[in-house]
């Protein structure tokens, strides 16, 4: 089965509870839903820390890019600009994982860039975990959010 429609069957809206790159918790809300006919998926992200204060929002899409190669674009509050992410890794890790999804932006190794991956993993008992791992230009690359998230 291709990733689009994979991704197409667990459209739908999701919530869950997270921790960011500075051990705060938060909540999240995400939606999955096609987009011009099922030639891709938009993803609408918000969390909030626990007294309701906004921390992150983005509008993200995935689709194919002009090489035809599937690719994450995502506008969001803490970049100030959209951009690309390729998908480098499609593959699952254990039993319990249908599928794990790895969108890259940069090279994780270019300490001279900023670099981005997003992870994407849809699990066996219906949960999605929407994971952020990032570097700054000259600091580490490291894992800086962590969700995971259930149907509505």
């Amino acid at each position: 089965m291709n990733i689009i429609n994979q991704l197409l069957q667990k459209a739908g809206h999701y919530i869950g509870k997270g921790e960011n790159h500075e051990g705060k918790k938060f909540k999240a809300r995400f939606c999955l839903a096609p987009i011009i006919n099922g030639a891709g998926i938009k993803i609408n992200y918000e969390t909030t820390g626990l007294n309701d204060d906004l921390l992150h929002k983005e509008e993200t899409i995935i689709a194919l890019n002009q090489n035809t190669r599937l690719s994450l674009w995502t506008l969001n509050s803490n970049v100030p600009y959209l951009y690309e992410h390729e998908l480098t890794t499609c593959n699952d890790i254990n039993s319990d994982i249908e599928s794990k999804f790895i969108f890259r932006h940069n090279d994780p190794e270019d300490r001279a860039r900023f670099r981005e991956d997003i992870e994407l993993i849809l699990w066996e008992n219906e949960m999605i975990s929407y994971n952020y791992s990032w570097g700054l230009p000259n600091k580490d690359f490291t894992s800086r959010s962590k969700v995971n998230l259930y149907t509505n």
